[in-house]
């Protein structure tokens, strides 16, 4: 029981580490932070942190299930899925504390209504992308170690500490390619900004993120006798 205590504590001490690391880099060392840092951090950080840990540990869901696997006959798909929603759970939770913390900060505004598309996008993403790396460890075990390094990478590439704006606008676009520091973009335009988000850039996003789980899905299907086999190297 004191186990689950203190991986409930956890959701909400990671994130806490990592604004506090950057916040005291960035703000009192540097000096680069500049008016509203802790802001845009903090909304950086809990995005980026549902993202990095759900598809890292989704990356070795199905070589974990290795006993099940051999046993039945089950959707390889669950694995990864399972774990997308626990941890989307416990997401939504510390996504409210940072917007009571937001709202005491800055007020609300009808732009929140939007929330949830950002909400429901980011899940797309995070889901097609867990299946996609949960698929493809069995048949190379070591690339979870991969995986982990470029999701390390990833976090300093989309603007989990800086926002677009302190981009050369001829660099600006191309940023904003990586759908992750796209999706930070717009949960900051609209709690802190109070404005729409970009609607056409979050809907390429989610018909990207369905097709990629469709194509990965059917991949999975067809190769599904093949996982209980690799999953016994």
């Amino acid at each position: 029981m004191q186990r689950n205590y203190l991986s409930y504590v956890w959701w909400f001490l990671e994130p806490v580490f990592l604004i506090t690391a950057f916040y005291l880099v960035f703000e009192v060392m540097l000096r680069r932070g500049g008016d509203g840092f802790i802001y845009d951090l903090l909304v950086g950080v809990i995005v980026w942190s549902w993202f990095g840990s759900t598809v890292t540990q989704a990356s070795t869901s199905i070589l974990r299930a290795t006993n099940l696997i051999q046993l039945i006959d089950v959707d390889k798909r669950l694995f990864p899925l399972v774990d997308v929603f626990v941890l989307s759970i416990k997401q939504l939770f510390v996504l409210i504390l940072l917007s009571l913390f937001v709202v005491f900060s800055h007020g609300i505004d009808w732009s929140w209504m939007w929330l949830p598309y950002l909400f429901l996008v980011q899940f797309l993403l995070i889901a097609s992308l867990s299946i996609l790396v949960a698929a493809a460890v069995p048949f190379i075990p070591d690339l979870h170690i991969i995986i982990a390094l470029m999701i390390r990478f990833l976090m300093f590439c989309s603007g989990v500490f800086f926002t677009a704006d302190s981009i050369s606008a001829e660099h600006r676009e191309l940023f904003l390619m990586n759908p992750v520091a796209n999706l930070i973009e717009q949960y900051r335009v609209v709690m802190l900004r109070m404005e729409t988000p970009d609607l056409t850039a979050l809907s390429i996003i989610a018909a990207l993120s369905i097709l990629l789980f469709i194509g990965v899905s059917q991949f999975m299907h067809q190769h599904s006798k093949a996982y209980p086999r690799l999953t016994m190297q």
